[in-house]
């Protein structure tokens, strides 16, 4: 990512100096289920260099299964690092993630045993002209 697109998601210059750089995100897939998720990014040294950084997330859905409703919440926190080059930033990341999920209906409701795993997360920020970003996350 140019330094200069960097600094316009860093928003301040006061931001921008920071030796920390925090980079907050969320998304929304609407579909039949509706899953939200929200999280921040935080490079040890700057978003705009080659180094280790952190991303966490928080993420919910819920989804009509029949007469029930399952209701899922998700988390994670995985760390980094990001390797920077002409054409745009490719990062791997590595860490726990849990979720926990409530299935509800018919009068009763019946919350599952969390789950816990290993989340293994890569992104691909590209940049082929000056003026676009596009990107692609794993």
């Amino acid at each position: 990512m140019p330094a200069a697109c960097a600094a316009g998601l860093l928003g301040t210059p006061a931001l921008s100096s920071s030796p920390a750089s925090l980079v907050l995100f969320g998304s929304l897939e609407a579909s039949p289920s509706v899953f939200v998720t929200t999280g921040a990014k935080l490079a040890l040294d700057r978003v705009d260099r080659e180094g280790f950084v952190a991303l966490g997330s928080l993420g919910g859905q819920r989804r009509r299964e029949g007469a029930a409703t399952r209701d899922t919440a998700i988390g994670a926190v995985v760390l980094g690092y990001q390797w920077f080059r002409d054409w745009g930033v490719v990062a791997a990341y590595a860490g726990p993630e849990g979720s926990m999920e409530v299935v509800s209906g018919c009068g009763c409701v019946q919350a599952l045993p969390p789950r816990f795993g290993l989340r293994l997360h890569g992104e691909v920020w590209a940049h082929p002209t000056d003026a676009p970003i596009d990107s692609a996350r794993l």
